[in-house]
């Protein structure tokens, strides 16, 4: 029985279709399911730049853009298009299945031919062997294959010498090939290259058969029904942020690890959406009356408000009050509060976010006592003002000659806070002070 699938670009482009077009979809999916191939008018169009590129009816002016198979009967929808712009976009554009991957892109034939020429063509400029040496000279042809590229790209890419050639011949690959290029130009071995594109095994696609790949694709939705349909097409935009591949599902759902999971891959695969939905998962299995939130951290403000704004679309009417979003970048820890307070007006008078820890509202850099800093992480820490007259504080700390047992505990207790402020750090960590260092320096000092 034939079936239909929709890429992220129909769905991108949806909300600007008019309104009698878009009522028009949910009958595609059901008349491909009856197998009524002809009363959708499935043509394949004179000049192609694809073999599998069709064109099907959605009303006399309107046509959408899909993708036939080699084997099997399962097509995925592109776009709708006006009728002789799905004619043009047939002509201009190629369908790209990633070996590696699985991801199915579209590429424009035309701006990539007009690269390769270009690259062919330079003689004695800035990408001439003479000036420059081959930007992939350090790496085999196999191991370029092994990350999804083209065998067809192989000679363009051996002409590239100079990061400005990259960056032109990126831009009109395939973009799951053009971030494995430039993973490589930045300095990644294959093998993490082929680690941050969730790549495993080896050619996983050439043991699958046509319709066994498509399926499998990240980047191609087939409901399971016309609700699950019209329920996309309702948030089109929405879609892909909350979407999830069975593989990604069964990472997200998972009912507990053992341990710590990191989840690779390159832009676009769906990490955040797989962090979504496990902090989502965790939220309601949380005790009744649980005080204590799920939470989910990132180091840029702006992917934390995205990061909401998911959430707020999973959980809808039901809402996420218990789980947390905030940024977790960069912290500051200091012994006394007039310290925490003197850094924030730093900070913000330097234009920089800055958060006292004390306050619910929190993001940018979060500034706090070393008593505030139990229990947290930052990918970088700086603990400030760690100078004698501060670390130990002395009102803190039991006169030797009053009560030696409570001087030893109170010196340890202040130790513990500097070791407390120090150890958030998980990268980087910087400690300073102003006139004479703490006591508690003087081992890495001398």
């Amino acid at each position: 029985m034939p079936s239909l699938g929709f890429a992220p670009s129909f769905f991108t482009h949806y909300p600007d279709l008019p309104k009698d077009v878009q009522k028009k979809i949910p009958g595609l999916m059901a008349k491909f399911e009856a197998s009524t191939l002809a009363g959708i008018h499935l043509e394949k169009p004179k000049t192609i730049a694809d073999p599998r590129a069709r064109t099907i009816r959605i009303n006399n002016f309107w046509r959408g853009v899909v993708m036939a198979p080699t084997d099997g009967d399962t097509y995925v929808l592109f776009d709708v298009l006006p009728h002789d712009d799905a004619y043009t976009w047939c002509e201009c554009h190629t369908f790209v299945m990633n070996t590696a991957t699985n991801a199915v892109e579209v590429v424009d034939v035309g701006a990539v031919r007009a690269v390769k020429d270009a690259l062919a063509g330079s003689d004695g400029g800035p990408g001439s062997p003479e000036t420059g040496a081959a930007l992939f000279a350090a790496f085999s042809d196999l191991d370029i294959l092994s990350l999804g590229v083209d065998a067809e790209h192989l000679e363009s890419i051996r002409q590239i010498r100079f990061e400005a050639d990259l960056t032109a011949l990126a831009g009109v690959l395939a973009a799951s090939q053009a971030d494995a290029l430039q993973m490589l130009a930045a300095g990644y071995s294959v093998r993490e290259a082929r680690a941050e594109l969730g790549i495993v095994g080896t050619a996983r696609r050439e043991a699958m058969s046509g319709v066994q790949a498509l399926l499998a694709s990240p980047s191609v939705f087939f409901p399971r029904g016309a609700s699950e349909l019209q329920e996309a097409l309702n948030r089109p935009l929405d879609l892909w942020r909350i979407f999830l591949h069975p593989s990604q599902r069964r990472i997200a759902y998972r009912e507990t690890y053992s341990g710590p999971v990191r989840v690779t891959g390159g832009a676009g695969t769906g990490k955040t959406v797989v962090a979504v939905h496990r902090a989502y998962y965790l939220a309601g299995r949380l005790p009744a009356g649980s005080t204590r939130p799920v939470l989910v951290t990132t180091f840029v403000r702006t992917l934390a408000d995205n990061l909401r704004s998911s959430l707020g679309s999973l959980a809808g009417s039901h809402g996420y009050g218990n789980i947390e979003v905030t940024t977790v970048a960069i912290g500051v820890a200091a012994r006394m509060k007039k310290s925490v307070l003197a850094a924030i007006s730093t900070l913000r008078d330097a234009g920089l976010d800055a958060c006292d820890l004390e306050r619910k509202s929190r993001g940018g850099v979060e500034v706090g006592t070393m008593h505030r800093m139990k229990g947290l992480e930052y990918r970088a820490m700086a603990v400030i003002d760690v100078s004698a007259a501060s670390v130990p504080l002395r009102w803190a700390v039991t006169p030797v000659d009053a009560d030696p047992k409570a001087h030893e505990q109170d010196t340890l207790r202040e130790r513990c806070l500097l070791y407390v402020a120090c150890t958030r750090a998980r990268e980087l960590l910087t400690v300073s002070w102003s006139g004479h260092a703490s006591p508690f320096l003087s081992p890495f000092l001398s």
